[in-house]
């Protein structure tokens, strides 16, 4: 006689109690890069969003770099970061695949790299708050090498420095609490009074 279970038990969901399958921390990560969609935002500029899975099993999604502005012009900072993401994957280039209405960058699917990301907490336009991840450099994951350190033969030191003086970038707005009327930051100064 077997019974059924409205709940059966699964060992590999209770290892996941008290986590979380979403990325949580910045800092120095090996990821496995599910998908790299081509995207353009409402200015006209060309970007890449990535969704990633670290060795950890976090997931991240709508990670996204710019890489050309609507006028064709490079964003250096974008188009540098995806130029190092293919230097460690020994890619030539980049080619679109469509798939429905959206198109990606099929070379990267599945590929491994270290990416350093900076989380950066937000305001969202509806109040409450949120977080997003930035790219700040790819690295070599096995070797902890920076692109420069890589081709410079160096002895890669710059993601342990950035581990070590990681922290998250605070982009949140303050609600400014009223002052009372006679306190001192409030009375005009010299400037302020218009003779």
């Amino acid at each position: 006689m077997s019974s059924q279970f409205a709940v059966p038990f699964n060992q590999e969901a209770a290892l996941k109690a008290g986590g979380s399958d979403f990325l949580q921390d910045g800092g120095a990560h090996t990821v496995t890069i599910i998908s790299a969609k081509y995207i353009s935002a409402k200015t006209g500029s060309q970007g890449m969003e990535f969704e990633i899975k670290t060795d950890s099993g976090q997931s991240a999604k709508f990670i996204t770099i710019y890489y050309k502005k609507a006028d064709g012009a490079v964003i250096n900072s974008g188009y540098s970061t995806l130029c190092g993401i293919m230097f460690f994957l020994g890619l030539q280039g980049l080619s679109m695949q469509n798939a429905g209405a959206d198109s990606f960058a099929p070379e990267l699917a599945g590929q491994k790299v270290g990416l350093f990301l900076q989380k950066v907490l937000y305001t969202k336009n509806a109040g409450g708050e949120g977080y997003k991840f930035d790219i700040r450099a790819p690295y070599k994951f096995d070797t902890l090498h920076t692109v420069r350190e890589a081709q410079e033969n160096k002895q890669p030191t710059a993601i342990q420095n950035w581990i070590n003086s990681y922290q998250d970038k605070d982009e949140r707005t303050a609600q400014q609490p009223q002052s009372p009327s006679n306190s001192f930051d409030s009375q005009p100064t010299n400037d302020d009074i218009p003779w």
